[in-house]
């Protein structure tokens, strides 16, 4: 299957209005911080806690199909007579 692309390239020449003028560039630099660094260190503990606890569940929940595909397939064997 091939893919053909038109031979010319149509562009539209209208000027696109910005929501910030040139004179009001943002500088991350310049701006205010919003939180402490106490603060952000605790975001990071905080996430990095919940890390954890989504890596346990998951962990679990691969088990629990685990054990759950192993009776199902073991009840299936047993109610053939393989």
């Amino acid at each position: 299957m091939s893919l053909t692309l038109p031979a010319t390239h149509q562009t539209s020449e209208a000027s696109q209005s910005t929501r910030y003028s040139s004179d009001n560039d943002f500088n991350p630099e310049e701006a205010p911080s919003l939180f402490t660094r106490e603060e952000l260190r605790q975001f990071a503990a905080d996430d990095a806690e919940a890390g954890r606890r989504i890596g346990k569940i998951l962990a679990a929940l691969f088990i629990y199909t685990i054990v759950a595909m192993s009776v199902a397939i073991w009840w299936s064997f047993r109610t053939i007579g393989h």
